[in-house]
């Protein structure tokens, strides 16, 4: 057979109908004799009027029918009645069965406003219920007192003369039984939650508390003395400290010492004029004492179940949260391993593609330095270079964002020559603003410092976005770079530069505002998105931001756009102006003895671009394939210097350049280091190895001759003049300067470093007297240059 499934919830609906059940066969068996005996009670404490202070039974009637329910009113009305006839209407079957009837509705009217009103058989739990039963044990024996009252006027028991005492009497008596018992027996004979256990402390604690109740009640009661009230200190503290049940059984111990000490004539309530006096000061006592300790129960039990309820709160928030710092850490733990495999990702690319772009650059460079090029040849070379440049900025700017992101970004203060650093900046743009046909404005102020402490390399490469986003998106008109001093520091000597670059191009809507810094977001045609990665102005705002700057934008559709951001630095004092070779013609050689250089590097494209820049020049060029064979050609050869790349196989470069710090010979040996790793760690980990230099891949031509001046002090030797000797200005008689109102329109351009408008003037110059050639050829030479300042400098002092 199977077994039957009964479900939880019809299971408790059993239980308790079978709880139920027991309960109505324990009542129909204990009422009846229960009764009788409280019955013998309540006439034991008549007063002589025949008044009660209490009547017992009405509370055991209000328990049971709020314990088994209303089908409980058969036994209650037959055990009153037996009560009724025993022991206070013999042989008077007619008032014993009517009296009954009536006290039947009190417990009947009280159960249904608690079932209403309360909605739970437990009022001692919640101090609002207890306010409501004072008032329901006021208002439900009122039925139940008037009919009493009717009864026994109506049956002429009692006279008609004493009905208002007989409905007060009853009222009272029955209501304070009501008060003192119902709340006893119900906190005693309902199921009990689940409650802790009393430890020693606790016990002691709850006897020396009834043994003191006890004691003042009788002291009082018996003794003679006035302290009736100190019992509700002892009451108050057993109810703030333990539970209903222990404060109801002591509120009925104190009642019944009060009961029966007044009715031997003991204590003060007993001495008054009149029984009814004393009747109503004992139970306004037993009252008070009853609804105060309630009261308090009830309080202590919200606190405790409040604090309990807190305490469950807690610990599920600290579980919820230590399970949340558990799921962040595990998130936390996959991104940085995603992070991680993004970097090594980056890393392992940038060398895969830097690595051809060497070869690419680096052969572009090595042919624009081969003389007696054709004009085809040469722009061929440039297209390939610039392609190849082009495709590294990309390859930088994905890098870039990628250390943003990853917070590996870090800033290099170095001192640099701002005037020179601006009119570099300044010349790369002009180049590409002449090639677009607009106007390129620069304008610095007269205050401008010397020398700051900034890191060049992010400042250049803000300013290089943001002038290159302005032309690339202005057809006509002008692009102006403006700096400004915003405010000078004296302790410590700081400075405040103000850059904005202003332009007339197409302008953004409101919309295209609130994307423009988010990565990869381009805004404009589509033709114009395909000239870029969208990731320079979100690296632009990141590289500010880590400046101590703010970019802010504004612009109008079809007027322009003004980007600007205002930085601090601090005023450099030591500082090396940085040599232009590029400026300085072409390089041919250099003074002195012939120097040796050993490369190590496992591609041979890496060794031959290095070869083929370096051979021309007149040094002796060494190769490796890798450390181990770089050490024993190091021993035989002792170079002047050592180019050495990091990933090489059987000894790689970090080993390579141990061995080389070890050695007694190669220790103060210069070394540089070259790798297509761009990450900052990098370089630093290379120089803090021992590396006396670091050169980045693809091999930058003026970069790299740069560290070979720096480091073996070289003297360079050029294939032309030094355009700075061309620039300064002569008297010579060969040379006719044109008239001030000739040159008005020069020295406005450049103050306003328009280029093209000083080019137009100059040809409007040539064509307008043969005379004026030389004068148009020498600053011709310096417009080539892109040299704003040479220019200035030039017609400032022919004016002079």
């Amino acid at each position: 057979m199977q077994q039957l499934k009964i479900k939880p919830k019809c299971l408790a609906i059993l239980n308790n109908s079978n709880l139920t059940q027991r309960r109505f066969l324990l009542a129909a068996v204990t009422l009846p004799i229960v009764h009788l005996y409280l019955g013998y009670i309540g006439l034991s404490t008549m007063f002589v009027n025949g008044a009660s202070v209490f009547w017992p039974s009405l509370g055991m009637f209000q328990a049971a029918m709020l314990l088994v329910g209303y089908r409980v009113w058969p036994i209650l009305y037959i055990s009153d009645f037996i009560v009724s006839y025993v022991l206070f209407f013999k042989n008077n079957l007619l008032i014993s069965s009517l009296i009954p009837a009536a006290n039947l509705f009190t417990p009947l009217i009280g159960t249904y406003l608690i079932h209403r009103l309360i909605k739970r058989s437990n009022f001692l739990e919640r101090s609002q219920d207890v306010f409501k039963f004072i008032i329901i044990t006021l208002v439900s024996p009122l039925v139940s007192s008037l009919l009493a009252a009717l009864i026994l006027c109506s049956s002429e028991i009692a006279p008609w003369n004493a009905f208002i005492e007989i409905c007060r009497t009853w009222l009272a008596s029955d209501s304070t039984g009501i008060l003192v018992v119902a709340p006893l027996l119900v906190t005693w004979l309902q199921k009990p939650q689940q409650q802790k256990r009393l430890n020693w402390q606790q016990s002691l604690e709850a006897i020396f508390l009834v043994i003191v109740a006890i004691a003042v009640s009788r002291i009082a009661f018996w003794g003679g003395y006035a302290i009736e009230y100190l019992v509700i200190p002892p009451l108050i503290w057993l109810a703030f400290r333990f539970e209903a049940r222990l404060a109801t059984l002591l509120v009925t111990g104190v009642s019944a010492i009060a009961i029966f000490g007044t009715l031997q004539g003991y204590g003060s309530f007993a001495k008054q004029v009149s029984p009814n006096e004393s009747l109503i000061l004992l139970q306004s006592f037993i009252c008070a004492i009853a609804i105060t300790t309630f009261v308090i129960t009830a309080v202590s039990h919200e606190n405790r179940t409040a604090e309990a309820k807190l305490r469950l709160a807690n610990d599920e928030l600290e579980q919820r949260v230590a399970n949340r710092t558990l799921e962040l850490q595990e998130a936390k733990n996959t991104a940085e391993v995603a992070n991680q495999a993004k970097s090594e990702f980056l890393a392992n690319m940038s060398h895969e593609l830097r690595t051809p772009l060497n070869g690419i650059l680096g052969y572009a460079q090595v042919l624009a330095v081969t003389p007696n090029l054709t004009e085809q040849h040469r722009r061929g070379i440039d297209i390939i270079y610039n392609c190849g440049s082009h495709l590294l900025t990309l390859i930088e700017d994905v890098l870039d964002l990628s250390k943003i992101e990853a917070r590996k970004m870090e800033l290099h203060l170095s001192n640099l020559h701002l005037p020179a650093f601006l009119q570099g900046v300044e010349e790369i743009c002009q180049i590409r603003a002449d090639q677009k046909g607009i106007l390129f404005i620069y304008q610095v102020p007269d205050n401008l410092p010397t020398a700051i402490a900034t890191d060049e390399k992010r400042l250049r490469q803000v300013l290089l976005n943001l002038l290159g986003n302005a032309i690339k998106f202005t057809d006509s008109g002008s692009v102006v770079l403006r700096v400004d001093v915003r405010e000078i520091q004296a302790s410590p000597l700081s400075i405040s530069l103000h850059f904005a670059v202003e332009d007339t191009g197409i302008g953004m809507t409101p919309e295209q505002l609130e994307r423009i810094f988010l990565p990869f977001e381009q805004v404009g045609d589509i033709k114009r998105q395909r000239e870029g990665t969208g990731l320079g102005l979100a690296i632009t705002k990141k590289i500010v931001e880590m400046m101590g700057g703010s970019l802010q934008v504004r612009s109008q559709i079809k007027v322009g756009s003004v980007f600007e951001f205002e930085i601090e630095c601090a005023i450099a004092s030591n500082w090396r102006e940085a040599s232009t070779l590029t400026q300085a013609g072409r390089i041919t050689g250099y003074k002195g003895d012939r120097k040796t250089i050993l490369i190590a590097d496992d591609r041979w494209e890496n060794r031959s671009v290095l070869s083929n820049l370096l051979q021309p020049l007149g040094f002796t060029v060494l190769e490796a394939i890798n450390g181990q064979e770089g050490l024993e050609i190091a021993h035989q050869e002792q170079p002047h210097l050592i180019i050495t790349d990091l990933l090489m196989p059987t000894l790689n470069g970090w080993d390579f350049l141990a061995f080389l710090r070890q050695s007694d010979t190669f220790k103060e040996l210069p070394v540089i280091v070259s790798s297509a790793s761009v990450f900052d760690a990098d370089r630093q980990k290379s120089i803090a190895a021992g590396a006396s230099d670091f050169l980045a891949k693809p091999v930058q031509i003026e970069e790299l001759y740069q560290i070979l001046e720096k480091h073996l002090q070289l003297s360079w030797l050029y294939s032309e003049e030094k355009i700075e000797k061309l620039a300064q200005p002569t008297q010579s008689t060969e040379v006719e300067i044109p008239p001030l109102s000739e040159l008005t329109s020069l020295l406005e351009f450049a103050k306003r470093g328009q280029m093209k408008g000083i080019q137009q003037e100059l040809e409007r110059l040539s064509q307008l007297n043969a005379s004026y050639q030389p004068f148009v050829n020498k600053l011709d030479l310096l417009v080539k240059q892109f040299n704003i300042q040479k220019i200035r400098q030039f017609l400032q002092e022919i004016n002079q």
